[in-house]
């Protein structure tokens, strides 16, 4: 196997780290990553680097992917690569290298693009179509359309709480051990939702206007809309 792609196991460390600090994508409005699950990357990583690779494939597979963590994503394709815990296949490693690539992580699209070139149009072909079963599973648009039902959810529970006094008196504390009031938790939800549905939105226009997930999220604006007006109507 050509070998060119393949990243030396002494920068995994440095790889590690790199996506430690960016893992959030300030431009992709994605959740926030919660300690758990901040001790779960923090282990995988140590089960990798000490051999275990078995475990550290169900981990990245299972509990982190699915989460849309693009590191762990990443990760399963490099596995791959290697046939570290799992057979050697390039052609799974394209499909979830594609994956892992989609919010234009540099490094790992230099990854992808390396093991492309490698590979017969054949092998290109098949990859296609792992990447769009896992695209349909895991993909930040699965993803975001999960979170903007969550904002959704929370928008409604709002108007469902009362008139728009009992939500200004309404404290609420967020997750770092701050206070807010009602009015500021409710705004930055909206706005955080507003984000989510405009990234829908586009990568809907960037794939298939005629996907089949289109109208899905038509119903999901209209809902949000409507919502937004009986809101500043109160």
């Amino acid at each position: 196997m050509n070998v060119r792609h393949l990243i030396p196991f002494a920068l995994i460390a440095l790889l590690m780290a790199a996506f430690a600090s960016s893992q959030t994508y300030s431009s992709f409005p994605g959740g926030v990553t919660d300690s758990k699950t901040l001790r779960v990357q923090e282990r995988v990583e140590e089960l990798y680097l000490s051999g275990d690779y078995d475990r550290a494939y169900f981990i990245y597979r299972r509990e982190l992917a699915p989460k849309g963590d693009k590191y762990a994503q990443y990760m399963i394709g490099y596995m791959h690569v290697t046939g570290a815990g799992v057979p050697e296949d390039p052609v799974a490693a394209l499909a979830w290298y594609r994956l892992a690539a989609e919010r234009g992580e540099p490094s790992i699209e230099l990854a992808r693009n390396e093991l492309q070139v490698t590979l017969t149009a054949g092998q290109i072909a098949q990859a296609n179509e792992q990447f769009a079963e896992l695209r349909g599973e895991l993909s930040d648009r699965v993803l975001i359309y999960a979170l903007v039902k969550d904002d959704l959810e929370l928008l409604r529970d709002s108007t469902v709480r009362g008139s728009s006094t009992t939500s200004s008196n309404m404290l609420v504390i967020d997750r770092r051990g701050g206070y807010m009031s009602g009015d500021h938790y409710y705004q930055i939800i909206r706005n955080r939702l507003d984000a989510r549905l405009s990234y829908l939105k586009s990568q809907v226009e960037i794939i298939d206007v005629a996907d089949a997930e289109s109208s899905e999220l038509a119903e999901i604006e209209s809902e949000i809309e409507a919502l937004f007006a009986e809101i500043d109507k109160r």
